[in-house]
């Protein structure tokens, strides 16, 4: 059978030697033909030996300086091995500025000298689904924070689209609904007060304001068994179509714990349309009810902490939920670095938000750096110009600025992305094209640039990433492994460390 099979089909190559057929305009037949199976084309593995000896050298570097022994808050004492860093972060590995702005990190830097035990500097990690589950800006937080102080993950949102992320665990009653800037469930009738981790979070539904419904009670205490066996709150004039919600924080697995967990707990929220009961409880400890009264601005309500902690709920209570955005686990002072992953996201819909009340969000968090990381979601849909992304990109980068005059903005270019052609993979034709369009955008903008693409070795490189033993991407040849993530990780830090060694020179 195996032979009758092959000879049917050696005669389909002997007469019908083209690969593809067309039926019509609409309908092609691809076959394989004689070079398929005798003279299959092969694209080498490139070569990412110097890549891998550039990881080496670094974490060599971090052997001669103990980071973890120097007092964090004299950072100008901290012995800087420059010339070592000039020597393995080669050309393609540095980040580049634009001709008339060399200065581009300047205002992250001097940020970062004259740090304030009373200050956090925030670095916002935005990325769609290539950092999603704190990848990469984990890495980042913990170098950040052992070199400059801090500690905590930083923002959290209320809930993850994902749930894999490590470093923190999440769970939330089941009413929580996510009405997001950006992705399919965007709709433009949303109220444009989005938060920075992606949207707002409610446990009612805030499209439908029906006022008429509610009727008034006589009571004026109401018991939620809802909320915690425990809470009997005193609500005068309390109305029937009253409704809870709850989420909490939970420690995550040991080996991604900190030395340190965090100072103080910071509930961001707003606007809200009407009261709010608030609760915080540490396990059965309360440490904070409060109202939160009706406003149309962002707020925080800051709760100072101390101690590892078991497992953080937040409950509210209310007749409208109040739009919460997430909590930050932060120190009171140091480097806090959010992982901001936007599954899906093309980095193209910042605009979406109230320019007023992002810039409140912006400076009320004491954002420094901006790390703008977009790109996978593009690639697939091959074009054959990229103009448009560089206007769309220009647009949420200069938008950015202006919001927030006093951070910096690093963009973090197009990783390498390969699809399958034929029986083997190669990078899409237009991965160049996007990262020629992001990095035209950002210095059009005033921003620096970090190329990805290049620092992973070009063309071709991610196969390399995904043959490594042990693997550096996953098999989707778009998304790194953990241990790529870290990798990268450790080359965009140094590379920004590079900068920040030779601003004071």
């Amino acid at each position: 059978l195996l032979l009758m099979i092959a000879s049917i089909l050696g005669g389909v190559m002997f007469f019908y030697p083209d690969n593809e057929y067309v039926i019509n305009e609409n309908f092609t037949v691809k076959k394989f033909n004689y070079s398929d199976v005798f003279q299959s084309e092969e694209i080498e593995d490139k070569d990412i030996t110097a890549i891998l000896d550039v990881i080496s050298d670094l974490q060599d570097l971090e052997d001669v300086v103990e980071i973890d022994s120097i007092d964090s808050n004299c950072v100008d004492t901290i012995p800087a091995p420059i010339k070592k860093l000039e020597e393995v972060l080669k050309k393609n590995y540095r980040i580049q500025f634009p001709p008339d702005n060399k200065r581009a990190l300047a205002a992250f830097f001097a940020a970062l000298k004259s740090k304030r035990d009373s200050s956090v500097i925030r670095i916002l990690h935005f990325g769609d689904s290539q950092i999603e589950g704190d990848r990469i800006t984990s890495y980042l937080r913990r170098k950040f924070q052992s070199r400059f102080g801090g500690c905590g993950v930083g923002m959290v949102p209320v809930f993850e689209l994902t749930e894999f992320r490590r470093t923190i665990f999440n769970e939330r009653s089941d009413n929580w609904v996510k009405y997001p800037f950006y992705g399919l469930d965007y709709e433009p009738k949303f109220d444009r007060s989005f938060g920075l981790l992606g949207g707002y979070f409610a446990f009612t539904d805030l499209s439908v304001n029906d006022t008429n419904a509610v009727e008034q009670m006589d009571s004026s205490v109401v018991l939620l068994d809802s909320l915690s066996s425990d809470s009997v709150w005193e609500r005068p004039n309390v109305a029937v179509s009253i409704d809870t919600g709850w989420f909490t924080l939970k420690r995550p697995y040991k080996k991604y714990r900190q030395k340190k967990t965090f100072d103080r707990i910071t509930l961001m929220y707003g606007p809200v349309q009407s009261e709010v009961s608030f609760e915080l409880k540490d396990g059965e400890e309360v440490l904070r009810k409060k109202q939160l009264s009706v406003t149309s601005q962002f707020k925080t309500e800051t709760i100072p902490f101390n101690g590892d902690f078991k497992s953080l709920k937040f409950s509210f209570i209310a007749t409208e939920s109040p739009q919460v955005h997430g909590v930050a686990l932060d120190c009171q002072g140091g480097v806090a670095v959010d992982n901001v992953g936007l599954r899906g996201s093309s980095g193209t819909e910042f605009t979406r938000i109230s320019r007023s009340f992002m810039s409140q969000e912006l400076t009320q968090m004491n954002v420094k750096l901006i790390i703008f990381q977009f790109g996978v979601n593009v690639v697939p849909g091959e074009l054959e110009n990229y103009d448009f992304i560089e206007k769309q990109y220009y647009r949420q980068l200069t938008r950015l600025k202006a919001l927030a005059p006093d951070a910096n903005i690093l963009v973090v270019g197009v990783s390498d992305m390969s699809k399958k052609v034929d029986d083997h993979y190669e990078t899409y034709s237009n991965v160049e094209m996007i990262r020629d369009a992001q990095k035209k955008a950002a210095f059009r903008a005033g921003c620096a640039f970090w190329d990805l693409y290049e620092v992973m070795g070009g063309e071709n490189s991610m196969i390399s990433w995904v043959n490594n033993k042990p693997a550096l991407a996953g098999k989707d040849y778009t998304h790194f492994t953990s241990r790529g993530a870290g990798f990268v990780a450790e080359l965009l830090y140094n590379a920004i460390i590079r900068e920040y060694e030779s601003s004071g020179k």
